[in-house]
């Protein structure tokens, strides 16, 4: 019975020690989460804080931005009538500009006026440059002190024209080295012409369309097909006879074809 008894208080010694653990350790968690909630608490109440502190912070900045910017565009409008004034003084300017220029305008005429004078002038100068010739009706222009232009015929029933090789103008003599383009250009009485030997250039179309031009008499040996013009002898009679100075037949052959005489044109030198 003693074995017994001692063995049961053993048992029983040994589950209220078990309890008493078990007592702490319930006790201790419940203490260790009181701790850990009072923990958290503080955590949050920092947390608002801090935010709290950022919160206000930033507000304090947006302040002082706003404050920069109000007193930013009351500089601004501070400015703002000096430029008005300046604007105005730049008006005003452009107002005394414009009757700077009225009054130009008024000047104006007056070199308008000498404008016109000299232009109606040197038209003068060019109608004093070209005369034309009583005997031979034709208008010849004044290239320099020694040469002239063969302008134009104007004896439109005229049948035999002669470019001749010298003209006489108020005494001075000159020579005759240009033919202007369209010069004889459709004329339909014309049947002979003849050439003059100083003549150094033919135009453009100076006998173009001469249909009843069938003999040609060319003195000049200073002729080529670069200073003849395109469709000098275009369109005049196709047998046309030809005569050239001697030696130059072939190469005046080449220059008349290209310049618009026929094949069937008969064509020799003197």
């Amino acid at each position: 019975n003693t074995y017994m008894m001692e063995k049961d208080a053993t048992i029983f010694r040994d589950t209220y020690t078990v309890l008493e653990k078990d007592a702490f350790i319930a006790e201790y968690r419940k203490d260790a989460n009181s701790v850990f909630e009072q923990i958290e608490a503080d955590e949050t109440i920092l947390q608002g804080t801090a935010t709290a502190n950022k919160t206000s912070e930033i507000k304090k900045l947006f302040q002082v931005e706003e404050e920069e910017l109000e007193s930013g565009s009351k500089t601004q409008d501070k400015e703002a009538p000096a430029e008005e004034n300046g604007s105005k003084t730049e008006g005003k300017e452009g107002v005394a500009g414009e009757e700077v220029s009225k009054i130009e305008n008024k000047q104006n005429p007056v070199e308008e006026n000498s404008t016109k004078l000299q232009d109606d002038e040197n038209v003068e100068q060019q109608k004093t440059l070209q005369f034309t010739d009583p005997f031979s009706k034709a208008v010849y222009r004044i290239k320099n002190s020694k040469t002239v232009q063969y302008v134009k015929g104007t004896d439109k029933n005229a049948k035999k024209v002669v470019i001749p090789s010298t003209v006489t103008y108020k005494k001075v003599t000159y020579k005759v080295v240009f033919v202007a383009s369209k010069a004889w250009k459709d004329n339909k009485k014309l049947t002979q012409l003849t050439i003059g030997k100083n003549v150094k250039t033919i135009g453009k179309k100076a006998f173009y369309r001469c249909e009843k031009l069938r003999k040609i008499t060319i003195k000049s040996k200073l002729l080529t097909t670069k200073n003849c013009g395109e469709k000098a002898f275009s369109g005049i009679y196709k047998k046309v006879n030809i005569k050239v100075p001697a030696g130059k037949k072939k190469a005046y052959k080449k220059m008349l074809r290209k310049r618009g005489i026929g094949a069937r044109a008969v064509i020799a030198s003197k």
